[in-house]
C-alpha cells in the first residue's frame, strides 16, 4: 500500500516535518491502527492513524497523559504537536475522518515471547517493567488531564457489564459464574464509598512483550501503546505485569513470581494498607475482565472452544480466586 502524501502533507508540515524529503515504510504491528515510519534526514517519527474514530475526551486524555510522561523523562515515545497555531499545544487531529497522532521514533526491539506467544518467562523484565508502572502512577499522581477514559475500561465494571448480559448465560463460563459473582460483590465498596482505599489515576492497563521495546543490552527504552489505559485503581496496572510474567512454564500462576514482581513495583510506589488488602482481588478481576473478553471474541468468531479454560486469563483468574488468602499473607 503506497503511502497517500498528499493526505498527509498538511497534518505533517504542522509538525515540523519536511514533506520534500521523506521515506516512509509501514509497520506490520498494530492491531487497533495503521502506523508508519517517516524518515528525513536523521529525524525519525511514527505516524499514527487510527482504524476507528476514537471518542474525543478519550484521546485528549490518552495523549495528554503519554505527553506529560515524556516530558518528564519517562520512556514512551512524545507525540509531536502541532505548531502552525501559536500556543496551542494540539496533540492530534482528524485525517481522512479519523484520528491522527505522529511520535517521536524510539528505536529498539520487542522483547521475545514464550513459546506460543502470550506472555514471557523474563522476571527480570518483568521486575523492570513492574518498577517503570510504578514510576509512571507516580509522574501522574494529582495531575488534571484533559478528557476522560471511559469508565468501561475498568476491569470491576467489565466483569458486572458481563454478569448482567445474555452472555453469561452461555453454559461455556458456567464454571466462572459462581467466583465472577464473589469477586464482583466484593469489591462492589470501593466504587461506591467517597474515599475509597486504593489511590486512582491513569493505568496503562496493557503492559505486555508487544509494548515494550528494548535496547542491545536488554534494556527497557520504551513503554509503547496507551490505546487501553484507564482512569481506575493503580494496582489494577499490576494485573498485565502479573498476567506476563507471573506464570510457570505451564502458564499457571507462580506466587514466587508474583510476589518478585510485587515487590519491584513497591520499591519505586509503596502499597497503601488497603491496596495490599484487595491486590489479590484486582488481579483476579484484571483476568477475569481479560478472559471474558477474549472467550467472548472466539465465540464471535464462531471457533470451537472445549471450555472456558483453553483461555489463559480465565484460569489465571480461577488461579488467583483460589489462592486469594495465600497471596494476601505474602504480599
Amino acid at each position: 500500500m503506497a503511502f497517500p502524501i498528499a493526505l498527509w502533507a498538511s497534518f505533517l508540515r504542522d509538525r515540523g516535518v519536511d514533506v520534500s524529503e521523506i521515506r516512509v515504510s509501514r509497520f506490520d504491528r498494530g492491531e487497533v491502527n495503521d502506523n508508519w515510519r517517516i524518515d528525513s534526514g536523521s529525524d525519525v517519527w511514527v505516524l499514527r492513524h487510527y482504524r476507528l474514530t476514537a471518542d474525543a475526551a478519550e484521546l485528549n486524555c490518552e495523549l495528554a497523559a503519554v505527553d506529560r510522561l515524556a516530558q518528564a523523562g519517562f520512556p514512551t515515545p512524545a507525540p509531536v504537536p502541532a505548531v502552525r497555531v501559536a500556543g496551542e499545544h494540539r496533540l492530534w487531529e482528524l485525517v481522512d475522518g479519523r484520528p491522527a497522532a505522529l511520535f517521536v521514533f524510539v528505536p529498539g526491539q520487542h522483547p521475545p515471547e514464550r513459546d506460543g506467544g502470550y506472555g514471557s518467562m523474563d522476571l527480570e523484565l518483568g521486575q523492570d517493567a513492574a518498577r517503570l508502572a510504578a514510576r509512571m502512577h507516580q509522574i501522574l499522581h494529582g495531575q488534571q488531564l484533559p478528557g476522560s477514559r471511559h469508565p468501561t475500561r475498568d476491569p470491576w465494571r467489565q466483569v458486572g457489564a458481563f454478569l448482567t448480559s445474555p452472555l453469561a448465560n452461555n453454559d461455556l463460563f458456567s464454571p466462572l459464574i459462581p467466583p465472577l459473582r464473589e469477586l464482583h460483590s466484593r469489591l462492589a465498596e470501593i466504587y461506591s464509598v467517597p474515599a475509597p482505599a486504593p489511590q486512582a489515576g491513569l493505568i496503562h492497563n496493557d503492559i505486555t512483550p508487544a509494548n515494550l521495546l528494548l535496547d542491545t543490552h536488554g534494556q527497557i527504552v520504551a513503554v509503547l501503546d496507551f490505546d487501553d489505559s484507564a482512569q481506575t485503581f493503580l494496582a489494577y496496572d499490576l494485573g498485565s505485569i502479573v498476567s506476563t510474567f507471573g506464570k510457570d512454564q505451564h502458564r499457571r500462576i507462580d506466587l514466587d513470581r508474583i510476589v518478585a514482581l510485587v515487590e519491584a513495583y513497591t520499591s519505586v510506589r509503596d502499597l497503601t494498607p488497603g491496596e495490599r488488602t484487595l491486590l489479590p482481588d484486582l488481579l483476579a478481576a484484571h483476568a477475569a475482565a481479560q478472559g471474558i473478553h477474549v472467550l467472548g471474541n472466539w465465540l464471535s468468531a464462531g471457533r470451537d472452544i472445549g471450555g472456558p479454560m483453553e483461555s489463559h486469563s480465565a484460569q489465571e483468574f480461577l488461579d488467583l480466586v483460589e489462592t486469594r488468602s495465600t497471596l494476601r499473607r505474602l504480599t
